[in-house]
C-alpha cells in the first residue's frame, strides 16, 4: 500500500472514529429491494420514523421528513429536512438514479458531499404506512450504512413496525432501531 493510499485510509479511518462511528471492514452488503415494488407509488412525504446507523454521526437525526417525487423515467429527487446534533434545522437535496436492473437499488447524488455515491435499497414497503431504505458507502476498503424507517403517518402499529423489523432482520442487519424524535418540530 503507497503512504499516500494509507495515509488517506487513515484520515478516513480517524474521521469516522471521532464521530462516534463505527466502520465495517468489507463492501456494502448487496440487499435485495423489495420485490414487484411499485416506485410509482412511494412519492410524496414521508416522516423518518427509526434509524440504524453505523458509521453514520453519533445519533439519529430529530424531526426527519423527506419530500420524494419519482419520475416516469425512475428517477426520485428527494428534499431531506432535519435538526442536527445543534438543534439547527438542515436541508439536503438528492437525486437517486436507478441501478441497471434492479427496481428498488439506487445510486445517490446528493447536496451533501459525503452522501454522494451512497446506494439505497428500498427494502419494504407497503406504500403508506410505512418503507424500510437502507443505504450504504464503501471507502477505502471499509463501509458504513444506515437505514431509515419512514411513514406517511405520524406513528406506526406495533403490527407495522414488526412487518417493517421483519424486512431488516431479513436483510440480515442485527443493529437496534432507535427511535427518531418528532416532537417540538419546526413547520
Amino acid at each position: 500500500m503507497s503512504s499516500t493510499l494509507g495515509f488517506a485510509f487513515l484520515a478516513l479511518l480517524v474521521a469516522i472514529v471521532s464521530r462516534g462511528a463505527v466502520a465495517v471492514p468489507g463492501d456494502c452488503p448487496n440487499w435485495t429491494p423489495k420485490a414487484d415494488l411499485d416506485t410509482s407509488t412511494l412519492s410524496g412525504q414521508w416522516t423518518g420514523l427509526y434509524y440504524i446507523k453505523n458509521g453514520f454521526g453519533r445519533q439519529a437525526p430529530s424531526c426527519l421528513k423527506a419530500n420524494i417525487q419519482i419520475s416516469s423515467t425512475g428517477v426520485f429527487n428527494s428534499t431531506v429536512t432535519f435538526l442536527n446534533d445543534n438543534n439547527e434545522r438542515m436541508n439536503r437535496t438528492s437525486v437517486g438514479t436507478p441501478v441497471a436492473g434492479q427496481v428498488g437499488k439506487y445510486l445517490i447524488s446528493s447536496s451533501q458531499q459525503f452522501h454522494n455515491g451512497l446506494v439505497t435499497t428500498v427494502l419494504d414497503t407497503d406504500y403508506t404506512n410505512y418503507a424500510v431504505l437502507a443505504s450504504c458507502k464503501a471507502t477505502g476498503g471499509n463501509y458504513a450504512y444506515f437505514v431509515t424507517v419512514f411513514s406517511k403517518h405520524a406513528t406506526l402499529t406495533p403490527q407495522l413496525l414488526d412487518a417493517a423489523k421483519a424486512s431488516i432482520t431479513q436483510a440480515q442487519i442485527t443493529d437496534e432501531l432507535t427511535p427518531i424524535n418528532q416532537s417540538n418540530c419546526p413547520n
